[in-house]
């Protein structure tokens, strides 16, 4: 199981500092990418070089600029949302082949079940949804998409969240409290 760390404000790239060493994944959320433009990938990149960064570009459509900038920025990953047109998933699809990256689907803002089994791209590998989705609730999930779980409340969720044996943990730096780093150490050693 990887521990990722979901970026939302420039603020957060000292705790990423702080507690890269105990994560995997980096997300570079869509607020941060709006308010910081792609100088938060390099910022990123340039802090935490080792770990997976996904670009949380949330693309509904075309989004073949955006997946290309964000590539070409040093981003492993993109996001779409499940709303995405086919077209835009298609196009994103294409570009994270060309740039042998991967995609993530963004159901972390609803609870509509159908996006585990649209039949997507074979680029599009990753699904995030938050705790309280569905998806997240089952260990007997029917799938091909990886499943990211995002905790808004890691000390009182994760415990649950752990027996439906999900790929990745997300948390924000806002819901690891003050002591961002001691959060961080006890989520990695639950997740051992």
């Amino acid at each position: 199981m990887r521990l990722q760390l979901t970026l939302d404000a420039p603020g957060d790239l000292h705790t990423l500092k702080v507690v890269r060493r105990e994560l995997d994944l980096v997300e570079v959320s869509s607020t941060l990418l709006k308010r910081c433009g792609l100088a938060a990938i390099s910022a990123v990149k340039e802090i935490a070089p080792e770990l997976v960064l996904v670009a949380g570009t949330r693309t509904v459509d075309n989004g073949v600029l955006e997946a290309r900038m964000a590539f070409k920025g040093g981003a492993d990953a993109v996001s779409v949302l499940p709303s995405a047109t086919r077209t835009a998933q298609a196009a994103v699809h294409d570009i994270a082949e060309e740039c042998n990256g991967w995609v993530l689907v963004d159901a972390s803002a609803g609870s509509d079940t159908t996006a585990a089994v649209l039949p997507f791209p074979s680029t599009f590998s990753h699904i995030a949804v938050r705790a309280d989705h569905p998806l997240s609730q089952t260990s007997e999930r029917q799938r091909r998409l990886e499943v990211s779980v995002l905790l808004t409340q890691p000390r009182r969720q994760l415990a649950e969240t752990l027996s439906t044996r999900p790929d990745i943990i997300a948390v924000r730096p806002s819901a690891i409290e003050r002591d961002y780093e001691g959060e961080t150490q006890w989520i990695r050693r639950q997740l051992r």
